[in-house]
C-alpha cells in the first residue's frame, strides 16, 4: 500500500514537472529573484517577470516603468479589485495554468483560492523579504487568516518603490499572493464576473498624470485641515 502511494506521488510530480517544462520560459536570462531551492522556483521566476511585464505595460501612463506599475497596481488593491483581464496575454494564462498544477503551491477549494503559506517555497520567500515591517505583518496575520489584499495594501503602498529593484523577495510574494491568487480564482468555473469591479475606472494609458492622488498625501492633508 505504501509503495503504491509513493509511486502515485512520483507520477504526480513527474506529471506536474512535464507541464512546467512545456511552458515557454521567456525570462530565463533574467536575474534570480530569491535564493530558494525548489522545483517550482523557475516557474515562480517566470511568473514574477511576466507580472511585472503586465503592470509595466498596462498600469502605467508616464512610461513603461515597473516602479510606476507597482504604484498603480497596489493602489487598486485598496478596493480589492481583480486585475483587468482584457490585458491577459496567452503567456500569462499559460503561467496561471502551470501555477494551478504546481504541487500544493495554492489551495483551491470550490470557488476559493489562496496561497499555501505552509509551502516550503512560500516560507522561504517570506523569510527572505528585506522589509521587516512587512515580514512581521505577514507573520502576524497569516496564523489568524486575516491577511488580504485590503489589509496589506496600506503597508505595501509605502514600500512600492523597493519591489522593482531592492526587495525582490517582496516582489515575488506580491506577484504570487496579490496577483496570481486572483487570476487563478478568475480562471475557476464558479467565478462570477462583476463588470463594475472588473474594469479599470479609467483608461490608464490615456489618463492625465496630474490626476494621480497619492493616498498618503491625501491623508496628510485631512490631518492638517483637522488641526486648523
Amino acid at each position: 500500500m505504501k509503495k503504491n502511494i509513493i509511486l502515485l506521488s512520483i507520477i504526480a510530480l513527474q506529471f506536474n514537472s512535464c507541464k512546467q517544462q512545456n511552458l515557454d520560459y521567456k525570462y530565463s536570462d533574467k536575474d534570480k529573484l530569491v535564493k530558494c531551492s525548489s522545483q517550482e522556483m523557475e516557474l515562480v521566476k517566470e511568473a514574477v517577470y511576466e507580472f511585472e511585464n503586465y503592470i509595466s505595460k498596462h498600469y502605467t501612463f508616464l512610461g513603461k516603468s515597473t516602479a510606476e506599475g507597482y504604484h498603480n497596481y497596489i493602489e487598486l488593491l485598496y478596493d480589492n479589485r481583480p486585475p483587468a483581464k482584457e490585458f491577459f496575454s496567452d503567456h500569462l494564462k499559460e503561467i496561471v495554468t502551470a501555477l494551478k498544477n504546481a504541487e500544493n503551491l495554492y489551495h483551491i477549494n470550490g470557488n476559493k483560492t489562496r496561497l499555501n503559506y505552509n509551502h516550503e517555497l512560500v516560507n522561504c520567500i517570506i523569510e527572505n523579504i528585506k522589509d521587516e515591517q512587512i515580514k512581521s505583518s505577514l507573520y502576524a496575520m497569516i496564523p489568524y487568516n486575516t491577511l488580504s489584499a485590503v489589509t496589506l495594501a496600506p503597508i505595501l503602498y509605502s514600500k512600492k518603490l523597493t519591489m522593482a529593484k531592492e526587495d525582490r523577495a517582496l516582489a515575488t510574494y506580491v506577484a504570487l499572493d496579490m496577483f496570481y491568487t486572483k487570476l487563478i480564482y478568475m480562471s475557476l468555473p464558479d467565478y462570477k464576473e462583476e463588470p463594475f469591479k472588473n474594469r479599470l475606472d479609467f483608461d490608464i494609458k490615456n489618463h492625465n498624470a496630474e490626476s494621480i492622488i497619492d493616498r498618503r498625501s491625501l491623508t496628510k492633508n485631512k490631518k492638517d485641515s483637522s488641526k486648523n
